[in-house]
């Protein structure tokens, strides 16, 4: 490293491509499972529906 501001510069890429499109379908669906289930149950954090768990279990990526 050097001693000035920005002499070290990271690139970090992630994801499944630049268009929202890109992301396998069932990933999008156990994501929205999550998202609405979060939503009606608040009380319920940390715990993660059986049907979403499943979905995201089964892609190729483990994304649970």
């Amino acid at each position: 490293t050097y001693g000035i501001l920005k002499a070290i510069q990271i690139q970090f890429v992630c994801g499944y491509g630049d268009e929202a499109s890109d992301v396998p379908a069932n990933i999008v669906m156990g994501a929205k499972m999550l998202l609405h289930d979060y939503h009606q149950n608040r009380e319920s954090v940390g715990s993660v529906p059986l049907d979403a768990y499943r979905i995201l279990a089964a892609s190729s990526h483990g994304a649970i």
